[in-house]
Order: C-alpha cells, then structure tokens, then sequence
C-alpha cells in the first residue's frame, strides 16, 4: 500500500505546492462542484505528492487520448479475508461519489472515492472519524487509489489504468471496508474491500476472488448480518494497533 510515505521531504512537498498553483494551458481538467472532498491546496499537495510516487514516468496529458492510456500495476501480498490486523478501521460504507486527480507531477492519477460512512465497525485512529466531513449530519470520508480517468473541459479523456486490486469499487456501491487512515493528508487508503450486496457478501480482491473461484472462501456468498458479525468478533480478539 501507502506505507513508508508519511514523512515527505520538504522540498517535496514545496514543489508540489509550486506545481499545484500553476496555470494548466488549452482546456482544464473538469472537477465536480458538489465534490466533497475538494480538499484545500496544503492538502492536496500533500495527496498529491504521495501519489506521485506513483508516476509513469511521461507526462499522462501528453498522451494521445486516443489509445488505451497508461497502465500500471500492483503486486499485492495475498493476506487474510479478513485483515482486521493491518487495518486501523473497518466500515460499512456507501460509495457515493469516485473523482479523478492529476498528480503535481503529471505522471500519474488518482482517485478520491466519497464515502458515506453507515456503521464503523472498529477504529483505533480516534481522530480519524471523530472530526469527518459532515453535511447534513451524515458522515462522509475520503478513500484514495491509484488510477483513474480524467476528463477534460474540452471532452478529452485520459486514463492511467492501475490494475491488481481486483474488482473496482463503483459509485452507488455498499461496501466493508478495510482501511489505513492516513493522518497527514486526511485520508484513507484501501486495504481490502467486500461488496455487500442483495443481503450477502461476495469478494473483491484478486486473492478473494482466487478463494471463491476455488470453493476455498470461508465469507463469498456468507449473509450480510452473520459477516459483519464475524468481522466485529475478529477485530474484537485482537489487540490495539500500537
């Protein structure tokens, strides 16, 4: 994931701040008004830079858009279905919003996933949830990913294409999310991922999917009630994350 990132050197972090500010010539890249975490300037930089470890190394917006765009990809270590131990939080989510960025150094995008937070089943960050951004009383986080498609104000498109977290997590998606908090950008990223769905659960991760396709998965298929209960009782047999 995102480890080993949380301390960026300064002259990092003051180019990106430079590179954020600057004018984008011809047709500017299309940002969603109602977005919710359309984060202040110090932030986005930050999200910005760490994501730019990330780069392809060429300038994405000097692609020809008509081609299939860039593509990356993660080589995940397979761990357990359910990863309560490499997680600072689990939810129950609902996906409402998945809005592209250009990174400061225009080698690379991602994705801010809007989350509107229905249950949290564990956090061992309590400043993470404790201070959300809210409206109209609901909770609402942002989880962050490497990949995704830009549009511009001219209608082009440009995607960098990052494969090897299994299926993608759609707009108007529920979902139980296992999570990092990453305090220094206000942001969550992802661990694992299980869809819920017409009252059960089913896989989303290259190593889950494996399970399930083998009949090895002990949750594919599992009702939603009896899964979120068996993740609370796996989180509950393990000590806080120090």
């Amino acid at each position: 994931m995102l480890r080993g990132y949380l301390r960026l050197p300064g002259i990092v972090l003051a180019l990106a701040g430079v590179l954020l500010a600057q004018e984008m010539p011809g047709p500017r890249i299309v940002v969603d008004k109602d977005f919710v975490h359309n984060a202040p300037p110090e932030v986005r930089a930050l999200r910005s830079a760490v994501f730019s470890m990330f780069s392809t190394g060429q300038d994405i917006l000097r692609n020809d858009p008509r081609t299939l765009g860039m593509r990356s990809a993660a080589s995940l270590m397979p761990m357990a279905e359910l990863p309560s131990g490499e997680s600072d939080t689990i939810l129950v989510g609902k996906v409402e919003k998945v809005h592209s960025h250009l990174t400061t150094n225009r080698g690379a995008i991602y994705r801010e996933f809007t989350v509107l937070v229905e249950e949290t089943l564990s956090e061992k960050v309590p400043s993470s949830l404790s201070a959300p951004t809210a409206l109209q009383g609901k909770v609402r986080i942002a989880m962050l990913q490497p990949g995704g498609t830009l549009q511009l104000s001219d209608g082009t498109q440009y995607t960098h294409a990052f494969t090897g977290y299994g299926r993608e997590l759609e707009a108007g998606g529920r979902y139980v999310l296992f999570l990092r908090h990453r305090l220094f950008c206000e942001c969550y990223v992802r661990i694992k991922a299980w869809e819920l769905r017409d009252g059960s659960v089913y896989p989303m991760s290259p190593d889950d999917l494996a399970a399930a396709s083998m009949n090895r998965s002990v949750y594919a298929g599992m009702k939603e009630d009896l899964f979120l209960e068996r993740v609370r009782q796996e989180r509950a047999q393990l000590e806080p994350i120090r």
